[in-house]
């Protein structure tokens, strides 16, 4: 409150407690009062307050509780955080010029409320029929922002949706069919992952000043087990399908890219970032490797060999994720179920040479060396989340043994001296299950089961 109360240190204690008089007298008054200000200088005071400080407005007087509702004031205070506390991506439930001060005031109440200081036992559990799924195999999930959509991936090479806002039991529904044909999708031996991209200025997820969710690209790596047969590589579009401007699905919209790429033994995950994608993969005879892509350059090629690659030696318990700067952090668990895990940040771009050699053939990748963090104990790294923008800096949460963790980084090389500023922070301890899909999202946890062929979700 300390900002409300420079602009009025020159009133009368009395303007706070202000009281309706007669036009007459108000007309005689020399002392200015609240009421006497114009409407538009009274906006731009609340307009610089905290969210918090505008709701305690509320406990002083009638024209300050009007004020507080102004969704002027509000559209101006979204924008101060949406630059200093709030996570990007970060979207609103309506475009911000359609939403009232009270959807505003919801969705940053919601943000700024305090973590509870141990994890709750509490659970919603969400039933989802397996028709028209049958007996494809879940082997991948991504929930997006907000907590409605649901992204399932499964062994025929094909990824769904479900719509968690559903009323009941949720049904999934087709967003992008398998890229093997009939006879080799329905025997549901292909290993799949994928990614979406929320972040990059390429997806363009929400138009500009619009705060609301409306694309996002996503990324899909799909190996069929028969060796013979290539891995499919694409990059799609997807849009949030509208009726009556209101959302009731998802609709892919276009096939940004396409390549091939060698078969793998086995593949175990993948990350899309502006035009870069990277997958974690191993094929038969060769080593694991972190592969980077930039995938305009490979779309349409179906030759392996002519496909330029970079290259990461990696372990078989590692996930990585691409940053802005040509960044690469790697997450790995080394050794033992109990043993530590480890991060580290790679320069991709500036370490690691372009190469049109296969996965298989490829003898000298770059060797992940160099300082590594340490001292967070065995790490889920299947739910480690994507990184969120606060401010000028990147976070990401870690789910680890018994703990999340949180885990940041500067946003820029001018920021800081790389591996020396990665911060390793404790966010909330309590009971932990990996569980299947679990997924961790800004400020809930989400996994999925299999029971009886009967999805069931947990949140």
């Amino acid at each position: 409150m300390e900002l409300f109360r420079r602009y009025v240190a020159q009133w009368t204690p009395g303007a706070i407690s202000w009281k309706k008089r007669a036009s007459t007298e108000t007309s005689r008054s020399t002392k200015p009062t609240l009421i006497s200000m114009p409407q538009e200088i009274l906006v731009m005071i609340v307009a610089e307050l905290s969210g918090t400080d505008v709701v305690q407005l509320r406990k002083t007087c009638k024209l300050l509780e009007e004020l507080s509702y102004n969704r002027a004031a509000w559209r101006e205070i979204f924008l101060n955080h949406i630059h200093t506390t709030l996570p990007k991506p970060f979207f609103l439930p309506k475009p911000l010029q359609e939403c009232s001060s009270k959807l505003i005031e919801q969705s940053l109440a919601n943000w700024e409320a305090e973590w509870a200081p141990t994890i709750p036992t509490t659970e919603h559990v969400i039933h989802a029929s397996r028709d028209p799924i049958g007996k494809r195999q879940l082997v991948a999930t991504c929930l997006l922002p907000g907590g409605r959509w649901l992204l399932a991936g499964y062994r025929d090479g094909s990824v769904w949706y479900f719509d968690l806002d559903v009323k009941g039991t949720i049904s999934p529904a087709l967003l992008i069919e398998s890229p093997y044909p009939e006879s080799l999708a329905s025997t549901n031996k292909v290993r799949l992952v994928f990614s979406v991209d929320l972040l990059s200025d390429v997806a363009q997820a929400s138009p500009p000043g619009s705060y609301h969710l409306t694309q996002f690209n996503i990324a899909i790596v799909a190996s069929h087990i028969r060796r013979t047969v290539d891995t499919v590589v694409s990059v799609w579009r997807v849009q949030i399908a509208l009726e009556n401007d209101s959302a009731t699905g998802l609709r892919k919209v276009e096939l940004l890219s396409t390549f091939h790429e060698e078969r793998f033994e086995d593949v175990w995950s993948c990350d899309l970032y502006g035009t870069t994608l990277t997958y974690l993969g191993r094929t038969t005879g060769g080593p694991t490797s972190i592969i980077i892509v930039d995938w305009p350059d490979a779309a349409g090629q179906t030759d392996i060999n002519r496909v330029l690659r970079r290259y990461i030696s990696s372990s078989d318990s590692a996930r990585a994720f691409l940053l802005p700067e040509d960044r690469i952090l790697t997450v790995v668990n080394y050794g033992a179920r109990e043993s530590p895990g480890e991060i580290q940040l790679i320069h991709w771009r500036q370490d690691c040479p372009v190469t049109s050699t296969s996965p298989s053939q490829q003898t000298h990748p770059l060797p992940i060396v160099g300082p590594k963090k340490h001292g967070l104990p065995l790490i889920y790294l299947a739910s480690v989340t994507s990184p969120a923008v606060i401010a000028d800096e990147l976070r990401f949460v870690v789910p680890a043994r018994g703990h999340l963790y949180g885990l940041v980084i500067p946003l820029s090389f001018a920021l800081g001296p790389e591996e020396e500023n990665i911060r390793v922070e404790l966010l909330v301890t309590g009971e932990i299950k990996p569980g299947q899909q679990m997924r961790v999202g800004y400020r809930q946890m989400f996994s999925m089961t299999t029971l009886n062929e009967r999805e069931q979700a947990r949140a």
